[in-house]
């Protein structure tokens, strides 16, 4: 018998597609919770097509403002990802190209209001003191003086 895969759940940050995005949603949420189908997304989501959620995922249909609102209810997103979520699929419905350009310059800049930085110890003990931050811009002053007064005094 093999090992069973373990798949991990998808972050919408991660796709430029919500189709892609959707459809490795739906093997997530199948994997994790063997009652879930297309019937029971639709049900939990408010649609009357019990195969919504498949013929969006195969291209068939495109989301409206309304559907959208359903789809980030029914697949549990909060606020932040929900507002990427509509970007995305707007990006991805958009057939003029200018408008696209508008959508994918919205992901970027949302993208990167997002970005976490990790920093380690001897970092954090850096930035938690705010006096090594000055005393390190002070260092680059023409009359800048390596003595504790003169950089008391400069307080």
């Amino acid at each position: 018998m093999g090992v069973p895969q373990i798949i991990e759940k998808p972050i919408v940050f991660e796709y430029t597609d919500f189709r892609l995005y959707l459809s490795d949603m739906y093997n997530y949420l199948k994997s994790t919770k063997p009652q879930f189908s297309y019937r029971y997304f639709s049900q939990k989501s408010g649609f009357s097509s019990p195969n919504f959620l498949k013929l969006v995922i195969n291209g068939d249909r495109n989301l409206s403002e309304e559907s959208i609102l359903k789809f980030t209810n029914g697949l549990a997103l909060d606020s932040v990802e929900s507002e990427y979520f509509k970007i995305l699929v707007h990006f991805n419905q958009s057939s003029l190209p200018l408008e696209r350009a508008q959508f994918a310059e919205e992901m970027f800049i949302f993208l990167n209001r997002r970005k976490i930085v990790t920093i380690n110890s001897s970092e954090m003990n850096y930035y938690a003191r705010w006096f090594n931050i000055v005393i390190r811009e002070m260092v680059g002053l023409k009359n800048f003086k390596e003595e504790e007064n003169w950089i008391a005094n400069q307080f």
